[in-house]
């Protein structure tokens, strides 16, 4: 690893009016395959594994974020 990129950074989140948030990361099939409460850049983050830690193949993930009311959706392009 190069520490570029090893974890997807969503801009903004770790702000205090976005502090409360869930994150799914989706398959292309639309399974979940990782989940998070409070993401925050830090310790909470998605890195290209799935929920029981096992590296996830390369290729598109859809995320679902949801932040009180508001609910943000798209895709990532895991690269490896």
């Amino acid at each position: 690893s190069d520490a570029y990129n090893d974890f997807w950074e969503i801009t903004n989140i770790e702000l205090e009016a976005y502090a409360s948030n869930q994150v799914s990361i989706l398959n292309r099939w639309g399974n979940e395959v990782w989940k998070g409460d409070n993401y925050n850049n830090s310790t909470i983050v998605w890195d290209g594994r799935n929920v029981s830690g096992a590296d996830l193949p390369q290729g598109t993930y859809f995320y679902v974020v949801t932040i009180g009311d508001l609910v943000f959706t798209g895709y990532i392009e895991l690269m490896k």
